[in-house]
């Protein structure tokens, strides 16, 4: 029998709060591309990690967090460390203490992406004035 007439394995994610919910693959690619990850790459990600999960998993079930060790073993392996580190401090369970002066603190540096961005920002702020100033 081919992959293609195979039925697809079902499996389920236990969740940190105890409920059971099944594996979406397209709701992980939207959660890692949520840590600064390029959506296809997310995509990627998210079919790799299904496919394993399909072979590796006990029972067809698996906990989130193992889900997420995954995910950030995935990223490290292409070289997104900055990206694996931001992931995997992720958690919409915890509350960010926003007292004192670590308010804006960040634990993760800038990618170069973003820097890359601020960078486009700027030339064009400068040739914007420029114009305006009629040096162009």
């Amino acid at each position: 029998m081919s992959d293609d007439n195979q039925e697809q394995v079902k499996i389920s994610v236990e969740k940190r709060n105890g409920r059971s919910e099944a594996f979406d693959e397209d709701k992980l690619a939207r959660g890692v591309s949520r840590s600064g990850t390029p959506f296809v790459m997310a995509k990627d990600i998210a079919k790799s990690i299904h496919k394993k999960l399909e072979e590796k998993t006990e029972n067809n079930a698996i906990r989130s967090v193992d889900i997420k060790d995954y995910v950030v073993e995935e990223l490290k392996s292409r070289n997104e460390g900055v990206i694996a580190e931001s992931y995997s401090g992720y958690s919409k369970n915890t509350l960010t203490d926003l007292s004192g002066d670590n308010k804006f603190d960040s634990k993760v540096t800038p990618t170069q992406r973003s820097h890359q961005k601020e960078y486009v920002k700027q030339k064009d702020a400068t040739n914007e004035e420029e114009s305006k100033r009629g040096l162009r």
